[in-house]
Order: C-alpha cells, then structure tokens, then sequence
C-alpha cells in the first residue's frame, strides 16, 4: 500500500466516523494531503466532496456546497465509475430542490452500483421531497438489507417514522434510535434522536436522559436547543433561555436556538425587552439561510411565526403560507402556520392550520403547554378540536 492509499484509508476511517466530534473536519485535510500526493486519485476526490457535504449539512455554511461539488466533478472527470461521487451529488440536487437532476444523479449511481446502500438511502429522501411517500420506507428498507450494521440506514428509518410518515410512528422511531445507539454507543446524533422521539411522546424525563447524554458526547448546539425546548415545554422558561443561551455560544448562526430563546424570554420575568431583541437576531439569522434554502418549508414556517412575533404581517402571512404550500403534510410546518395566524389575531385560520397539524400528528400536549396559545385554547372550537384526539 502506498503512502497516499493510507492517507486516503485514514481520511474515509475519520469521515464514516462523522458522528464523532471532530472526526469531520480532521478527515479534510488528510483527504487533501492524499490529492496533493496522488491529483488523480479518484476516490480521495469523492471522499472530500462529501465530506464537505456533510460539514455543510452540520453547519449550513454555504461555502461548503460549491467546495463539495468541485470536489465531485473532478472525480467524475478523473474517469472512475464512483458511485459515491454521484450519490454526493444527487443529495445536494436533492437539498436544492433540483429534483430532476438529482433522479438523474442517483439513477446513474445505482447504474453503476446496485448494493451500495447510500444510493437507496439518498433515494428515499428524494422521494420525500418528490412527495413519493409510498416509495420512502422500501428504500429506506433496502439499505438497511444491504448494510444492516451501519446505523445511518435504521437512524433514517426512525426519522422518517417521526417526521414524514402520517401519521408520526413515534413508538417505531424510537426503536429504531434504539438500534442505532446499540450500533454505535458513542453516537451523539442517535442520542439526540432518541430524546426528540421521547419529546415526541411527552416522556420528558426520557427526553432530557437522552439529550444530556447526547450533549455529553458532544456538547453540539443542536442538542442544547432540544434540551432548551424540553424544559420550556415544562414551563422552566429561565432555565429553558439559559440552555438556549449555552447553544448559541457555541454556534452564533443558530437560528432555530434564537428563535427559541426569544419565545423563553417572553415568559421569563423581566424577559420582554430581551425577547424583541432576541427574534430580530432569530430574523436576521433566518434570512440569512433563506438565501441558500429559499424553499424549505420548514425554516419559512419558522421565519413568518417570528415576524409574527413582532407584530408583522406583512412579512409573516406570506411566509407561512408558502411553506404550507411547499409541504402541506408536514405537521411542524402547519403548527408553526397556526401560531403566526394565532399571534396576529386570526383565530379562524389558527385554529384551521392547528388542526392540521394535529391530524397530521403534532402532539396535542404541545399546544396545551404553549403558553401563547393560552386565549386559543379557551375557545370552544379549541375544545372540539383537541376532543378529536
């Protein structure tokens, strides 16, 4: 073996690795090292594209996208029938709604690969933004046949029980976080999982159990702001904005964390002015993703609920309505609609969104628990609505 294949071996060890903290950023470099040594080495040139990939999916950094598909083409160029170049490509279609190239990326993948089970894994989440929802968990199936022992495969299968399937299979997604952990029992992504399908199921204790393990692991912004959310949804709001405030220390871009930080200052005392400050940072912060991602329904969702947090409808209304638009399915992106018509003081249409969303599988028990919805959950129509569960 010559040097540049093990600095290519070492490279692909640190990226299978990702879930670890650092092992992703430490396998740029080697995978770099490894090109400078050997420029026509093809799957050193796929590696760092998808490596960059996956940084980009953990930080949302966009100059990541352009560096990982760069990195790709030139594997292509370099001749190589990688499957792997290919499946990279076709998830950064896929992530930009380019739907068309991104069958055609994966189609050529599995072309030239028929067992390799991140082309099947790819393809389900594909077809979840094509709609395709039948097709999802037999993909998703097939990976898992392939390669039974690599947690990537059961870890998406418990997402798409949590998010996607309708409605949610909560008790299905925790046993597949379960296996996940079982394969890998210093993963802090299963952990984090887990605690949001425990969340889910208002097991809150469990919840937290999860979620400080996965913050053990690695202390990621992502897990303090599941963590945050938990005890806001028990009412320990100080201590809520506390651990908010703790996930944007280590990531100041987060938007979802200030988002979620604001909604805690609302209800801590002495909180208000800080909250207003808070949700134009959140704002700021969103438009800023918007920019890359300007048709995930689920960031504008949670864009018009903070403009409607301040007060403006102008800029919420049209927000929310194109991300149900965009995914009229998705029980998140319907909640967060009724809570911006809520704040703006339009119950019909609150109440409409809201129950959507609860037929589409949004816990009852969050909207008890929100303290925003308080004048709502009065309402008679509330009452029916909630009597349906």
């Amino acid at each position: 073996m010559t040097s540049a294949h093990s600095e290519y071996l070492k490279a692909q060890t640190l990226l299978d690795h990702y879930y670890q903290p650092h092992k992703l950023e430490n396998s740029i470099p080697l995978f770099q090292k490894n090109i400078e040594q050997e420029p026509k080495f093809a799957p050193a040139w796929a590696g760092l594209g998808r490596a960059y990939w996956r940084l980009y999916q953990d930080t949302r950094d966009s100059k990541y996208v352009p560096l990982a598909k760069d990195a790709c083409a030139r594997a292509e160029e370099l001749g190589e029938s990688l499957a792997a170049a290919h499946v990279t490509l076709g998830m950064i279609d896929t992530d930009a709604g380019r739907n068309d190239l991104a069958t055609q990326e994966l189609e050529q993948a599995r072309n030239l690969d028929a067992t390799n089970p991140e082309v099947f894994a790819a393809m389900a989440d594909l077809f979840r933004k094509q709609g395709r929802h039948s097709e999802i968990e037999p993909a998703l199936q097939k990976a898992i046949d392939l390669d039974p022992k690599d947690w990537r495969w059961v870890n998406q299968l418990g997402l798409y029980y949590m998010y996607n399937s309708v409605p949610a299979r909560l008790a299905d997604a925790v046993q597949q976080f379960q296996k996940a952990i079982a394969l890998t029992p210093d993963n802090g992504r299963a952990y984090n999982n887990l605690g949001v399908a425990y969340k889910n199921q208002e097991r809150f204790a469990d919840a937290k159990a999860s979620f400080e393990k996965a913050i053990q692991l690695e202390p990621d912004p992502s897990y303090l702001s599941n963590l945050g959310s938990t005890l806001q949804l028990e009412g320990d709001y100080a201590k809520a904005a506390d651990t908010f405030r703790r996930a944007l220390e280590l990531n100041p871009n987060n938007y979802v964390a200030a988002g979620n930080l604001a909604s805690a200052l609302v209800w801590t005392p002495g909180g208000q002015a800080a909250a207003r400050a808070a949700y134009l940072r959140a704002i700021e912060l969103a438009e800023a993703f918007r920019k890359d991602r300007p048709k995930d329904a689920l960031l504008l969702a949670r864009l018009g609920s903070f403009y409607a947090s301040i007060g403006e409808p102008a800029k919420s209304l049209p927000l929310v309505r194109q991300a149900v638009a965009l995914d009229p399915a998705s029980s998140q992106v319907l909640y967060k609609a009724g809570e911006a018509y809520e704040l703006l003081h339009h119950r019909d249409d609150a109440l409409r969104f809201l129950g959507q969303a609860l037929h589409a599988g949004y816990s009852i028990e969050y909207v008890r628990r929100e303290p925003e919805l308080a004048a709502l959950r009065a309402d008679p129509r509330f009452s029916a609505l909630a009597s349906e569960k």
